[in-house]
């Protein structure tokens, strides 16, 4: 769908399956209230997953830009469990000059999947996997990821248990002062890394947003 507007009430979302979303938009997903329970034990399966809309040429039919979905999180408790959660392998092709050879690629599972930014403000977020969960993510963004508490109320996130990436970000991570974030995490010259065995949160560059 275009872009998704998630207001109240209490959504459960079980992803058993391989390589399933639960939610799936190409546009935006807006989230202002109510209670979302994912549960994860499908390999590669994303809660919540934000793609990118297409911006086709009616002249042509051919893609020309995309616009990578935003998800924002204004509100409301969501709740990510990884039980047993592991990665999907999946056969694909890559082109090395002018041959095409047969590779092997892995995709992962994440409670929040999008290919644009996140913003989380004035909500709760709690995050927790099993031992048995290989490489998952709880919020996974192509874009920067915003944690803001603001007058109506703080941020908690709480990342505990298993293997897990908390948040990774392929561009930054903000943090308002404001924001509550427990759990354990790793952190390495106030750049956070990956660690196999805790709680983690990646980014190129994490810092405090100025209020």
């Amino acid at each position: 769908s275009d872009s998704i507007f998630i207001k109240g009430g209490v959504i459960d979302i079980a992803c058993s399956s391989s390589d399933t979303k639960g939610i799936k938009s190409d546009g935006d997903v807006n989230i202002t209230g109510g209670t979302m329970k994912i549960n994860i034990t499908g390999a590669g399966s994303r809660g919540i997953k934000v793609g990118s809309l297409e911006i086709v040429n009616p002249q042509t039919g051919l893609v020309e830009s995309t616009i990578p979905g935003t998800l924002n999180i204004a509100g409301g408790e969501i709740d990510i469990e990884f039980n047993g959660a592991l990665q999907y392998e999946y056969e694909t092709e890559e082109t090395i000059g002018s041959i095409t050879v047969p590779v092997t690629e892995t995709s992962s599972c994440a409670g929040l999947k999008t290919d644009g930014p996140v913003y989380i403000a004035n909500a709760t977020l709690n995050i927790t996997a099993d031992v048995a969960s290989v490489a998952v993510k709880g919020v996974n963004a192509g874009g920067s990821i915003y944690i803001k508490a603001g007058s109506a109320g703080l941020v908690d996130i709480e990342c505990s248990k298993g293997k897990i990436w908390c948040f990774k970000s392929d561009a930054n991570i903000y943090l308002s002062p404001n924001a509550t974030l427990s759990g354990t995490f790793n952190t390495d010259n106030n750049k956070y890394q990956k660690d196999d065995t805790n709680c983690g949160i990646y980014s190129p560059i994490y810092q405090y947003l100025s209020e």
